[in-house]
């Protein structure tokens, strides 16, 4: 519908036609190139970049760009590794009222660090952009923009979603299990809290279309704040800012293709949190692979695993003093599909995971396949080009071919070469012929 909006607006604008070598060349560009040639289109001389120098300069800020993304990532990481070094050292402290509050301090102080972090890196990011953009020497305005624009999606978007892809898909994902946890520097890595990995999702803002599957009601909210903002907007616009300069744009430039990437992405992320993150495909494996009787009867009990107790690490043994109202407890169960301790090769994998990781697999790749034909066969049935406007093309293009015509004809000297073609020896064989 994006599409078919962009082609109507350029028919009543009048921009259909505009192409690349019809825009203004930036003065900066004039003045960094050295090198002239002649365009072929208009025959004028204009500055020229070379191919080799042109790839050398993308090239490289393709690689500070990557590195910039890798700081990243280094950023979220040292968030983790500092609420599991945090966290550690509040519940080592001796006093009962630190420890009830370790988790709370912790999320606190890391939502403040994390918040800072995207705050300075944007700043940062801002500044790199634009200086790898005016290296890149591009030549036209609109190559300039699409490339700025680009590079700022990219930090932006890993800058500001990296710690909730980590949220959803590797925290409490990767800590081991009982009597083996995986650890970093000793400490334990962060798991999820007893409430669940999504809660923290729930407190994000304007993150709707990627993890709308963990907030169905977010783009409900997303409404209402466009339409206010629009409001807010078009007040700003007539009664508080001066008359903008409007400039002509055939498309919205790179954006079209941003939307497009995060329309994928969005149908990827939400199967995988569908998938990876909820109870629908293992209690579908359940029912249809394991129940006796097609049902949800013994589900929990299928997802749970035994532990023997006498395997607890001598530092991760439950000392709370509530456990001992258990009794001499030897077997614990926790969830997870895993051999019980007493089988041959103990605390292994069983067929169970496999299949349910198979299961989750299949569901993520029928579930892209499934959202992609339908968008092609939306895409088949809504054209991008209205009928209205292709007929409005294929009639501008004829009234320029007429004028053309015309102005030949008008043209001094066009009465003669017509009246010595019609008097060519060819043209009078050609009216001499009878007609059949």
């Amino acid at each position: 519908m994006l599409g078919r909006g962009v082609k109507e607006s350029n028919c009543h604008t009048t921009v259909s036609r505009v192409s690349s070598f019809q825009e203004t060349i930036r003065p900066e560009f004039e003045a960094a190139v050295r090198k002239r040639k002649i365009n072929p289109i208009n025959k004028t001389e204009e500055p020229y970049l070379s191919a080799s120098s042109k790839f050398c300069r993308l090239t490289s800020s393709l690689w500070v760009v990557v590195f910039m993304l890798c700081v990243v990532v280094a950023a979220v990481f040292g968030v983790i590794v500092y609420r599991t070094t945090v966290s550690a050292l509040l519940y080592a402290v001796d006093q009962e009222s630190v420890k009830e509050r370790a988790a709370t301090i912790t999320s606190i102080t890391a939502a403040c660090i994390n918040l800072v972090i995207i705050i300075i890196l944007s700043r940062v990011y801002l500044i790199i952009a634009r200086v790898l953009t005016n290296f890149e020497l591009h030549r036209t305005l609109t190559e300039w923009e699409d490339s700025f624009t680009l590079k700022m999606f990219l930090f932006q978007f890993v800058n500001h979603y990296a710690s909730l892809f980590y949220i959803a898909f590797f925290k409490g994902k990767l800590i081991g299990r009982p009597g083996d946890y995986n650890r970093d520097q000793g400490a334990r890595q962060e798991e999820c809290d007893p409430a669940g990995c999504l809660i923290e999702l729930l407190l994000q803002y304007g993150f709707v279309t990627i993890f709308v599957a963990a907030f169905p009601l977010a783009p409900l909210f997303a409404l209402l704040n466009n339409i206010i903002e629009i409001r807010l907007d078009a007040y700003k616009f007539v009664t508080q800012w001066r008359r903008p300069l409007a400039m002509r744009a055939q498309d919205i430039g790179i954006w079209f293709g941003i939307l497009q990437g995060i329309s994928a992405i969005a149908v990827m992320t939400n199967a995988s949190i569908i998938a990876f993150t909820s109870e629908f495909v293992p209690k579908l494996v359940y029912r249809y692979a394991y129940s006796p009787s097609d049902n949800l009867d013994g589900y929990v009990s299928w997802t749970l695993s035994e532990f023997a107790v006498k395997d607890f690490e001598e530092d991760s043994v439950p000392n709370d003093p509530k456990t001992k109202l258990f009794g001499n407890v030897s077997i614990c169960r926790y969830r997870a599909f895993r051999e019980p301790p007493n089988s041959t090769d103990p605390y292994k994998f069983t067929i169970a995971h496999w299949h349910v990781l198979t299961a989750k697999l299949a569901f993520v790749i029928c579930f892209v396949l499934a959202v992609w034909l339908l968008t092609w066969f939306v895409a088949f049935i809504v054209p991008d080009v209205p009928q209205a406007v292709k007929l409005q093309m294929l009639r501008e293009k004829y009234l320029g071919r007429e004028a053309v015509l015309e102005s030949e004809n008008f043209r001094p000297g066009a009465s003669k070469l017509t009246d010595s073609a019609s008097s060519s020896p060819s043209t009078r064989r050609v009216e001499s012929k009878p007609v059949v």
